[in-house]
């Protein structure tokens, strides 16, 4: 057994065989605590037939039972609908969750994973990869369902509180967070393409996640949230903060949302609605250099004064 610590979340990975590890995901391994049971099948079950499929994207096929949700995942654009095509399955148990006790009813679910071919590797039947595991597991829906929700976004801690980048890929996430990093003291990139936001202590609160794209920077680290920025390329440098409507809207735009789920969608909705409400969220069309920095900076000082 393996255990995980992701956003406050346990999650232990029953599995007979050897996990691959990478670094990223190397860093939230922890001691086992109270949390989800995952038991892992290499024997992966025959993808059902189309007319009995829920919903289905180019990368997941979701089938509803009386008692339990089965979500295939993988690459489905374009192609035959085979089993060739998926790369794992997870069976959730549908059940609904407090907010309260922060208690995940999802304490049991089943997986269902390929091994994965590895040109650094010489396995013959193929290897199974942290990676594979967590995006089949369906990272996305486990924190939904214990009220967080990962957010697309450059993450930085700055005087121990968290400023979040978020905006389409190549608008210039990156680029912010490095700016910081290269000109303010205590500047930390905790990961370079996605946030996961909750709330702890009653206050909003960010935290790290194993996943970060092309990155590379995946830090176990998590702080109270300080502020949401959404990024726009600018001519010049202008800014403002946003009305709690309007900063709802581009915030869930940016979200992992599976339409699918009910329950999930609405603990999503539910938790952008008390993130608005307490922290500034700002609209920034800016410049790739310091002065960038520099104005929001000003900002957030302004809006600390204002209290």
């Amino acid at each position: 057994m393996i255990a995980y610590k992701i956003a406050d979340v346990f999650i232990h990975i029953y599995i007979k065989e050897k996990i691959l590890l990478t670094d990223t995901f190397s860093n939230f391994i922890c001691k086992s605590a109270s949390g989800i049971n995952v038991k892992v099948c290499l024997e992966p079950p025959d993808i059902p037939p189309q007319n009995l499929c829920g919903f289905k994207d180019s990368r997941n096929r979701i089938y509803f039972a009386e008692a339990e949700t089965w979500r295939f995942s993988g690459s489905f654009y374009g192609k035959v609908e085979t089993s060739d095509y998926y790369t794992g399955c997870a069976v959730y148990k549908n059940g609904r969750n407090s907010m309260e006790s922060n208690s995940c009813l999802l304490s049991q679910i089943r997986l269902y994973l390929k091994r994965e071919s590895r040109t650094d590797v010489s396995v013959e039947d193929g290897v199974i990869t942290d990676s594979r595991l967590f995006d089949a597991l369906g990272l996305d829906y486990i924190m939904s369902h214990n009220h967080r929700v990962i957010l697309h976004s450059s993450f930085i801690s700055w005087q121990g509180e968290g400023i979040l980048f978020t905006a389409p890929s190549g608008t210039g996430k990156s680029t912010q967070a490095d700016l910081w990093k290269r000109h303010e003291e205590g500047v930390t990139i905790i990961n370079g393409d996605r946030s996961i936001l909750g709330f702890k202590e009653g206050r909003a609160w960010v935290y790290g996640l194993p996943f970060c794209g092309t990155s590379g920077i995946a830090e176990n680290m998590d702080c109270p949230l300080r502020a949401v920025v959404v990024l726009r390329q600018g001519r010049e440098n202008q800014i403002r903060r946003l009305g709690q409507r309007e900063a709802f809207s581009l915030l869930l735009s940016e979200c992992t949302v599976n339409t699918w789920d009910t329950e999930g969608t609405e603990n999503i909705m539910d938790l952008l609605i008390r993130i608005v409400r307490t922290v500034p969220v700002y609209y920034f069309a800016c410049l790739p250099d310091f002065s960038a920095v520099e104005m929001l900076k000003a900002a957030l000082a302004d809006d600390y004064r204002k209290g």
